[in-house]
Protein backbone atom coordinates (compact mmCIF):
# COMPACT_ATOMS: atom_id res chain seq x y z
CA UNK A 1 0.00 0.00 0.00
CA UNK A 2 2.89 2.50 -0.68
CA UNK A 3 0.35 4.90 -2.86
CA UNK A 4 0.02 8.64 -2.06
CA UNK A 5 -1.66 9.63 0.96
CA UNK A 6 -3.96 11.12 -1.73
CA UNK A 7 -5.22 8.17 -3.01
CA UNK A 8 -4.88 6.22 -0.02
CA UNK A 9 -6.61 7.97 2.69
CA UNK A 10 -10.58 8.09 1.36
CA UNK A 11 -10.08 4.19 0.48
CA UNK A 12 -9.03 3.05 4.13
CA UNK A 13 -11.20 5.40 5.88
CA UNK A 14 -14.16 4.07 3.74
CA UNK A 15 -13.19 0.83 4.36
CA UNK A 16 -12.94 1.27 8.43
CA UNK A 17 -16.32 3.45 8.47
CA UNK A 18 -18.35 0.66 6.22
CA UNK A 19 -17.25 -2.44 8.26
CA UNK A 20 -18.37 -0.45 11.40
CA UNK A 21 -14.96 -1.32 13.18
CA UNK A 22 -14.78 2.15 14.64
CA UNK A 23 -18.05 3.45 15.56
CA UNK A 24 -17.96 0.19 18.62
CA UNK A 25 -15.36 2.07 20.33
CA UNK A 26 -16.44 1.51 24.17
CA UNK A 27 -16.51 4.78 26.01
CA UNK A 28 -14.04 4.90 29.06
CA UNK A 29 -16.84 3.26 32.27
CA UNK A 30 -15.56 6.43 34.25
CA UNK A 31 -14.42 9.09 32.53
CA UNK A 32 -12.64 12.28 34.59
CA UNK A 33 -15.34 14.84 32.92
CA UNK A 34 -15.50 17.73 35.12
CA UNK A 35 -13.50 20.89 34.72
CA UNK A 36 -10.98 21.99 37.01
CA UNK A 37 -9.07 25.03 38.45
CA UNK A 38 -5.87 25.87 37.14
CA UNK A 39 -2.77 27.79 39.16
CA UNK A 40 -1.99 29.91 36.72
CA UNK A 41 1.47 30.34 38.11
CA UNK A 42 3.69 30.21 34.77
CA UNK A 43 0.87 32.93 32.94
CA UNK A 44 4.16 34.87 32.11
CA UNK A 45 5.82 32.72 30.30
CA UNK A 46 3.01 31.30 28.39
CA UNK A 47 2.01 34.39 26.83
CA UNK A 48 -0.78 37.01 26.58
CA UNK A 49 -3.97 37.67 24.03
CA UNK A 50 -4.80 41.41 23.87
CA UNK A 51 -7.97 42.21 25.73
CA UNK A 52 -11.62 41.91 24.69
CA UNK A 53 -9.56 40.01 21.28
CA UNK A 54 -10.70 36.45 22.31
CA UNK A 55 -15.05 35.94 22.80
CA UNK A 56 -14.77 32.41 23.91
CA UNK A 57 -16.77 31.59 27.37
CA UNK A 58 -15.36 29.95 30.21
CA UNK A 59 -16.07 26.40 30.95
CA UNK A 60 -17.51 24.16 28.79
CA UNK A 61 -19.05 25.46 25.09
CA UNK A 62 -20.57 22.39 23.41
CA UNK A 63 -22.11 22.72 19.79
CA UNK A 64 -19.35 23.99 18.34
CA UNK A 65 -18.40 24.35 14.60
CA UNK A 66 -16.02 25.83 12.27
CA UNK A 67 -16.32 27.91 9.15
CA UNK A 68 -15.59 24.16 7.10
CA UNK A 69 -18.33 22.57 9.33
CA UNK A 70 -16.10 20.72 11.83
CA UNK A 71 -18.39 19.96 14.90
CA UNK A 72 -16.19 20.34 18.47
CA UNK A 73 -16.91 20.78 22.14
CA UNK A 74 -14.20 22.99 23.88
CA UNK A 75 -13.12 22.58 27.81
CA UNK A 76 -11.03 25.03 29.68
CA UNK A 77 -9.79 25.32 32.90
CA UNK A 78 -12.93 26.53 35.35
CA UNK A 79 -10.83 29.69 36.35
CA UNK A 80 -10.46 30.39 33.03
CA UNK A 81 -8.37 33.73 32.04
CA UNK A 82 -8.81 34.87 28.80
CA UNK A 83 -6.18 37.29 28.23
CA UNK A 84 -3.67 34.36 29.16
CA UNK A 85 -2.26 31.82 26.72
CA UNK A 86 -3.11 28.31 27.25
CA UNK A 87 -1.65 25.04 25.33
CA UNK A 88 -4.26 23.44 23.41
CA UNK A 89 -5.27 19.71 22.82
CA UNK A 90 -6.94 18.75 20.06
CA UNK A 91 -8.60 15.25 20.14
CA UNK A 92 -9.89 13.63 17.27
CA UNK A 93 -12.62 11.70 17.28
CA UNK A 94 -13.32 7.62 16.15
CA UNK A 95 -15.80 6.73 13.80
CA UNK A 96 -19.20 7.66 14.62
CA UNK A 97 -18.33 9.39 17.15
CA UNK A 98 -20.08 12.67 18.88
CA UNK A 99 -17.85 15.12 20.65
CA UNK A 100 -19.14 14.13 23.96
CA UNK A 101 -18.74 10.20 23.38
CA UNK A 102 -15.19 11.83 22.25
CA UNK A 103 -15.18 13.17 25.69
CA UNK A 104 -16.24 10.11 27.57
CA UNK A 105 -14.32 8.02 25.67
CA UNK A 106 -10.78 9.41 26.13
CA UNK A 107 -11.83 10.80 29.92
CA UNK A 108 -9.05 13.76 29.75
CA UNK A 109 -11.14 16.95 30.59
CA UNK A 110 -10.23 17.18 34.47
CA UNK A 111 -6.61 15.97 34.51
CA UNK A 112 -5.85 18.37 30.62
CA UNK A 113 -7.61 21.51 32.61
CA UNK A 114 -5.72 20.84 35.95
CA UNK A 115 -2.90 21.55 34.07
CA UNK A 116 -4.03 24.65 32.45
CA UNK A 117 -4.84 23.23 28.79
CA UNK A 118 -7.90 24.22 26.46
CA UNK A 119 -9.28 20.71 25.30
CA UNK A 120 -10.89 20.57 21.82
CA UNK A 121 -13.20 17.44 21.35
CA UNK A 122 -14.34 17.24 17.57
CA UNK A 123 -17.23 14.64 16.26
CA UNK A 124 -16.34 12.33 13.51
CA UNK A 125 -15.49 13.60 9.95
CA UNK A 126 -16.92 11.87 7.11
CA UNK A 127 -13.69 9.87 5.95
CA UNK A 128 -12.25 11.61 2.45
CA UNK A 129 -9.42 14.19 2.60
CA UNK A 130 -11.73 17.28 2.61
CA UNK A 131 -12.79 15.68 6.06
CA UNK A 132 -9.04 15.82 7.22
CA UNK A 133 -8.34 19.43 5.61
CA UNK A 134 -11.32 20.81 7.54
CA UNK A 135 -9.73 19.32 10.71
CA UNK A 136 -6.30 20.74 10.13
CA UNK A 137 -7.90 23.87 10.25
CA UNK A 138 -9.38 23.34 14.00
CA UNK A 139 -6.57 25.06 15.85
CA UNK A 140 -6.46 27.97 14.11
CA UNK A 141 -10.35 28.25 14.59
CA UNK A 142 -10.54 27.52 17.87
CA UNK A 143 -7.36 30.32 18.40
CA UNK A 144 -9.36 32.90 17.56
CA UNK A 145 -11.90 32.54 19.72
CA UNK A 146 -10.19 31.36 22.59
CA UNK A 147 -6.39 32.21 23.93
CA UNK A 148 -4.22 29.96 22.46
CA UNK A 149 -0.13 29.68 23.33
CA UNK A 150 0.38 29.10 19.47
CA UNK A 151 3.55 27.30 20.15
CA UNK A 152 2.15 24.74 22.58
CA UNK A 153 -0.80 23.30 20.24
CA UNK A 154 -1.08 18.75 20.44
CA UNK A 155 -3.22 16.43 18.88
CA UNK A 156 -4.59 13.17 20.06
CA UNK A 157 -6.87 10.55 18.75
CA UNK A 158 -7.92 6.46 18.55
CA UNK A 159 -8.09 4.57 15.35
CA UNK A 160 -10.06 7.43 12.65
CA UNK A 161 -8.60 9.65 14.99
CA UNK A 162 -5.39 8.81 15.21
CA UNK A 163 -5.37 8.54 11.62
CA UNK A 164 -6.59 11.71 11.22
CA UNK A 165 -3.53 13.29 13.67
CA UNK A 166 -1.23 11.30 11.68
CA UNK A 167 -2.51 12.76 8.28
CA UNK A 168 -2.84 16.23 8.93
CA UNK A 169 0.87 15.58 10.42
CA UNK A 170 2.53 14.46 7.03
CA UNK A 171 0.24 15.86 4.60
CA UNK A 172 2.37 18.51 3.10
CA UNK A 173 -0.39 20.66 1.71
CA UNK A 174 -1.76 21.20 5.14
CA UNK A 175 -0.91 23.60 8.10
CA UNK A 176 1.43 21.21 10.68
CA UNK A 177 0.52 23.25 13.91
CA UNK A 178 1.53 20.84 16.36
CA UNK A 179 4.43 20.68 18.79
CA UNK A 180 3.50 16.88 19.55
CA UNK A 181 1.36 14.43 18.24
CA UNK A 182 -0.17 10.96 19.93
CA UNK A 183 -1.56 9.00 17.40
CA UNK A 184 -3.73 6.25 19.16
CA UNK A 185 -4.63 2.82 17.10
CA UNK A 186 -3.94 4.96 13.75
CA UNK A 187 -4.11 2.94 10.67
CA UNK A 188 -1.06 3.63 8.98
CA UNK A 189 1.68 0.69 8.45
CA UNK A 190 5.47 1.31 7.85
CA UNK A 191 4.59 0.67 4.18
CA UNK A 192 2.20 3.04 4.06
CA UNK A 193 4.39 5.62 5.61
CA UNK A 194 7.17 4.99 3.47
CA UNK A 195 5.35 6.82 0.78
CA UNK A 196 5.62 9.85 1.92
CA UNK A 197 8.26 12.99 2.88
CA UNK A 198 9.46 13.14 6.34
CA UNK A 199 7.64 16.51 7.61
CA UNK A 200 9.89 18.59 9.90
CA UNK A 201 10.50 16.74 13.46
CA UNK A 202 7.68 16.39 15.58
CA UNK A 203 8.02 15.01 19.20
CA UNK A 204 5.57 11.42 18.33
CA UNK A 205 4.14 9.20 21.37
CA UNK A 206 2.62 6.31 19.20
CA UNK A 207 -0.36 4.59 21.19
CA UNK A 208 -0.89 1.40 20.31
CA UNK A 209 -3.18 -2.00 22.27
CA UNK A 210 -0.71 -4.72 22.78
CA UNK A 211 -4.42 -7.23 21.27
CA UNK A 212 -5.26 -4.41 18.47
CA UNK A 213 -7.03 -7.13 16.13
CA UNK A 214 -7.53 -4.80 13.19
CA UNK A 215 -3.52 -3.16 13.17
CA UNK A 216 -1.63 -5.94 14.36
CA UNK A 217 1.62 -4.29 14.89
CA UNK A 218 1.09 -1.31 13.01
CA UNK A 219 1.43 1.12 16.17
CA UNK A 220 5.35 -0.57 16.42
CA UNK A 221 6.09 -0.18 12.47
CA UNK A 222 4.61 3.63 12.37
CA UNK A 223 6.96 4.44 15.41
CA UNK A 224 9.96 3.13 13.89
CA UNK A 225 8.90 5.51 10.70
CA UNK A 226 9.20 8.99 13.02
CA UNK A 227 11.95 7.86 14.56
CA UNK A 228 13.73 7.53 11.56
CA UNK A 229 12.22 10.59 10.26
CA UNK A 230 13.11 12.92 13.25
CA UNK A 231 17.01 11.61 13.03
CA UNK A 232 16.78 9.38 16.12
CA UNK A 233 18.85 6.30 16.79
CA UNK A 234 16.73 3.86 15.68
CA UNK A 235 18.74 1.10 16.65
CA UNK A 236 19.31 2.21 20.12
CA UNK A 237 16.48 2.44 22.70
CA UNK A 238 15.58 3.03 26.29
CA UNK A 239 12.05 2.13 28.57
CA UNK A 240 10.83 5.13 30.18
CA UNK A 241 8.92 5.20 33.28
CA UNK A 242 5.84 4.21 32.26
CA UNK A 243 7.45 1.24 29.82
CA UNK A 244 7.34 2.81 27.04
CA UNK A 245 9.69 2.54 24.01
CA UNK A 246 11.66 5.57 23.69
CA UNK A 247 14.46 6.38 21.26
CA UNK A 248 17.34 7.86 21.95
CA UNK A 249 19.65 10.67 20.08
CA UNK A 250 16.89 12.69 18.88
CA UNK A 251 17.00 15.95 18.40
CA UNK A 252 15.55 18.64 20.80
CA UNK A 253 11.63 18.49 20.28
CA UNK A 254 11.79 15.16 18.74
CA UNK A 255 11.07 13.10 21.15
CA UNK A 256 9.94 9.90 19.79
CA UNK A 257 8.41 7.00 21.76
CA UNK A 258 6.26 3.79 21.53
CA UNK A 259 3.97 2.93 24.43
CA UNK A 260 1.77 -0.58 23.80
CA UNK A 261 -0.87 -1.01 26.20
CA UNK A 262 -2.94 -4.24 26.93
CA UNK A 263 -6.15 -4.43 25.40
CA UNK A 264 -7.82 -4.07 21.61
CA UNK A 265 -8.72 -1.85 19.34
CA UNK A 266 -12.16 -0.65 20.71
CA UNK A 267 -10.44 0.45 23.69
CA UNK A 268 -8.46 3.93 24.70
CA UNK A 269 -4.78 2.81 25.80
CA UNK A 270 -3.13 5.63 27.58
CA UNK A 271 -3.62 7.34 30.88
CA UNK A 272 -4.29 10.79 31.19
CA UNK A 273 -1.24 11.39 33.38
CA UNK A 274 1.01 10.34 31.02
CA UNK A 275 0.09 11.55 27.57
CA UNK A 276 -0.01 14.39 29.59
CA UNK A 277 3.36 14.31 30.79
CA UNK A 278 4.51 13.25 27.54
CA UNK A 279 2.74 16.82 26.08
CA UNK A 280 4.09 18.98 28.81
CA UNK A 281 7.71 17.78 28.68
CA UNK A 282 8.02 18.58 24.55
CA UNK A 283 9.67 21.90 24.40
CA UNK A 284 7.49 24.72 22.31
CA UNK A 285 7.88 25.06 18.33
CA UNK A 286 10.44 26.85 17.58
CA UNK A 287 8.14 28.54 15.22
CA UNK A 288 5.22 29.07 14.69
CA UNK A 289 2.31 27.14 12.71
CA UNK A 290 3.08 26.38 8.98
CA UNK A 291 0.75 27.26 6.11
CA UNK A 292 -0.23 25.59 3.19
Amino acid sequence: MSRSLITWLPAVLVWLTGNGLLGGCTPAPTPAMALANYDYHDVATRGHCAPATRPGAAGASDQQSTPEGVRYALRTPRNYRPESAHPLLVVYAPAGYSAAANERFTGLTAAATGRGFLVVYTAAQPPSLAGIRALAQLPAAVAARWCVAPKQIYATGHSDGGTATTAIAVLPALPHPFAAIAPSAAGFTAEDLRGYRCPQPVAVMVLHNAGDELFPGWGAQAARWWAQCNGCAVTATTRDPGGCLRYTQCPAGADTRYCEYPGDHRHWPATAAALLDFLQATPPRTVGPTQP
